[in-house]
């Protein structure tokens, strides 16, 4: 298919005929692509809402449930030709190349929030398919399976053979030859070969950041990713983004062939066991509105946290491990934070200190229980809309009296009512929107809602964020240039729909939401990030390969649960002062893996 598409002199897209919306879907794809040769984006959202065209956002958004844009096979089409694709809907034709810019656009100035949806919808699917044509030739198979995760197709095995023809490091005739297009095999033979030759061709086992012990595919092993259900999106992007870790240094894979094709032996240590793990992190635990939420979550983590781990951390290191290990140490940019991301961290955590007290008012006013489903759409906004409605006009008139109140003018840092220090946190204050700062003066007003004062006394996060705003500390950062939002999008990437865990050796770490107290924590040769395994209750036959020279004999069986953050031990720290029988230091690129089956 990729000869066909790059040798046809012209690729043309067919979707069917016109339905209700479609005329007014394509309107708005030609107004924005006229717009846009000569209007910023900004310029092009404020034309839109002038124009009162923005109700044309939902016809947009229908115009992609058509089902050519959730095939995965149509990639082909849009990466692969070398001229733009004619696209045919009832009796318009359209470039390609306008649906493309109309839909970025679409994003890029907001006019997606126009409509109510609260999912993303099929439209960027466009945008994934503009990215793929973008970087054509430099997308490797394991960034194509991440991206294409959405996209669907009839027979599972073309999860893998719809990507031959795309990814980069696919190419090649080793490449090829190494992996056919064969339908006369099963899918789970296709899954698990595939997964053992990959990591074998790349010298990497990144790939197995894909793999869970709950798979769709009957029979399938736990190492071997289920391409077919659909990639929780592995920790901050998936493996591409993972690799800037090195678990287990610069050590390439170590891997034996065994004679049992469900079993994967690899070279990995097992460095700890998990000992205490939280409950998993859902949208109910972190939600502003009161309704919903179900309060103390992070809280009870941290007690846990400086309980379990006090005599193994440093008090003074205690909290910037945890509030680095809950973003598992990347901020939502996909970087490594540095030290003024604590500001963030401090002002995210007050907000959710005023949430949770929000949230159990409520509960002592209206009593617990689940509100109806119409209530519950209602209030599922975004965080922005949600932090909006949530902080009322009682709450947003109440900026101006505290901050002309006395509490106001005695932590201004010169003591008088006007000020002229450039450096003063009150005067700063005063110069923001009302919104960013209101929760910080909600916590601190005596009588306030959230009883600001009982959280600075049992909460030493809240002490640490009024210490800094009374006495207005500027190293690393003024707390006034926090931004919760920072701290809060990066969060969610890494903690939704996981697990944090403390390990016998008092380690902290996020793993997969199936982890359990007595799971081994591992760094596997070859692999940027540790796993979580957990040994197998029955193995299969001994399967010792008799070319085993490396010494594996008799190798314990463990499922693979899942890719894990382990603060600590994310850049070879694991395998650092190793030492031979007599005392000589091992180079981490020479370090003696012991093998370890998977299954």
């Amino acid at each position: 298919m990729r000869q066909i598409y790059k040798n046809a002199s012209q690729v043309v897209i067919y979707l069917g005929e016109e339905t209700p919306g479609t005329i007014e879907a394509l309107y708005l794809v030609n107004r924005l692509n006229q717009m846009a040769k000569s209007h910023s984006n900004a310029e092009i959202f404020e034309s839109v809402r002038h124009d009162k065209i923005a109700y044309l956002s939902g016809y947009f958004q229908d115009f992609f449930e058509r089902s050519w844009f959730s095939r995965l096979w149509v990639l082909q089409e849009v990466v692969m030709s070398v001229t733009v694709p004619a696209v045919i809907c009832g009796e318009s034709v359209i470039p390609w190349s306008d649906i493309e810019r109309a839909t970025i656009l679409f994003y890029d100035t907001g006019l997606v929030l126009a409509t109510d949806r609260l999912t993303v919808d099929k439209s960027y699917h466009a945008i994934l398919m503009a990215i793929c044509h973008e970087f054509t030739g430099q997308l490797d198979m394991l960034d194509l399976l991440q991206r294409s995760s959405d996209f669907q197709a009839t027979d599972p095995r073309d999860r893998l053979f719809a990507l031959y023809g795309l990814a980069a490091d696919m190419q090649s005739p080793e490449a090829k030859e190494q992996f056919p297009i064969d339908y006369s095999i099963s899918t789970n033979e296709l899954y698990r070969e595939f997964t053992r030759s990959y990591i074998a061709y790349t010298k990497s086992a990144n790939l197995l950041v894909n793999a869970t012990e709950s798979n769709n595919i009957e029979s399938l092993p736990t190492w071997a990713p289920d391409w077919s259900k659909g990639l929780r999106s592995s920790f901050l992007g998936g493996p591409v983004a993972a690799t800037r870790w090195k678990a287990s240094g610069t050590s390439s894979v170590r891997m034996l062939r065994s004679r049992n094709l469900q079993t994967l032996r690899i070279g990995a240590i097992l460095t700890d066991s998990v000992t205490w793990v939280s409950n998993t992190y859902e949208y109910s635990d972190l939600t502003l509105l009161p309704q919903l939420r179900r309060p103390g979550y992070l809280f009870r983590i941290w007690q846990a946290v400086s309980t379990h781990l006090a005599g193994h951390v440093n008090p003074s290191d205690l909290q910037d491990t945890f509030w680095r290990t809950l973003i598992a140490n990347t901020t939502s940019d996909i970087l490594v934070p540095d030290d003024t991301y604590q500001i963030h961290f401090l002002c995210f955590w007050c907000n959710e200190r005023i949430a949770d007290r929000q949230a159990e008012y409520y509960v002592e006013k209206n009593g617990p229980g689940q509100i109806s489903i119409d209530e519950q759409t209602r209030v599922a906004l975004t965080h922005e809309q949600c932090l909006v409605e949530h902080c009322d006009e009682e709450h947003v008139a109440s900026l101006d009296r505290i901050m002309s109140s006395k509490y106001a003018r005695s932590h201004c840092a010169t003591k008088r009512t006007e000020c002229t220090e450039k450096s003063c946190v009150i005067c700063d204050l005063r110069k923001r929107d009302p919104i960013d700062c209101l929760g910080a003066f909600k916590l601190s007003q005596p009588g306030g809602r959230a009883h600001g004062f009982e959280l600075e006394k049992d909460d030493e996060f809240v002490r640490e964020h009024f210490r800094r705003l009374r006495n207005d500390v500027l190293e690393p950062g003024p707390i006034v240039a926090g931004k919760a939002d920072n701290y809060a999008d990066a969060l969610s990437r890494a903690l939704f729909e996981r697990r944090v865990f403390i390990t016998e050796s008092g380690k902290l770490g996020l793993g997969p939401v199936t982890t359990e107290i007595g799971d081994k924590v591992a760094v596997i040769s070859g692999a940027s990030m540790p796993f979580v395994l957990r040994e197998a209750e029955t193995s299969p036959a001994q399967d010792m390969s008799t070319s085993d020279s490396e010494g594996a004999s008799n190798p314990k069986h463990y499922n693979l649960i899942g890719p894990a953050y382990v603060h600590g031990i994310m850049n070879g720290e694991a395998l650092q002062h190793a030492t031979t029988h007599d005392g000589a230091e091992i180079k981490p690129d020479e370090y003696p893996w012991p093998y370890i089956d998977l299954v």
